[in-house]
């Protein structure tokens, strides 16, 4: 639900918060990665108003093709945006 999205975000952004600083070595980075993607993955989630597979939304417990057969795309620096579902073989990078 959006409302169990928005608590697991705050607890992404908390881990976050207490990660601080990194320094070059290998298990630093993997931390502010694992954060990067559970924030990427719960804002996307929170995006999909729908229930898809192993997605599964308590607010929108139905399977929406006529919206949602897309893929979400986030690149660093820009909005997340659709791509049609069989063309990001096609996109350029």
């Amino acid at each position: 639900s959006a409302e169990g999205l928005a608590e697991a975000a705050a607890g992404i952004a908390e881990a976050a918060g207490s990660l601080g600083p990194c320094a070059p070595d290998a298990a630093c980075l993997e931390a502010h990665n694992l954060v990067t993607v559970a924030a990427l993955t719960a804002h996307a989630a929170w995006l999909r108003a729908e229930t898809r597979g192993c997605h599964g939304r308590t607010d929108f417990p139905e399977r929406d093709d006529a919206r949602w057969l897309t893929h979400l795309v986030w690149r660093r620096g820009a909005d997340v945006r659709e791509a049609p579902v069989g063309t990001l073989g096609m996109m350029a990078s």
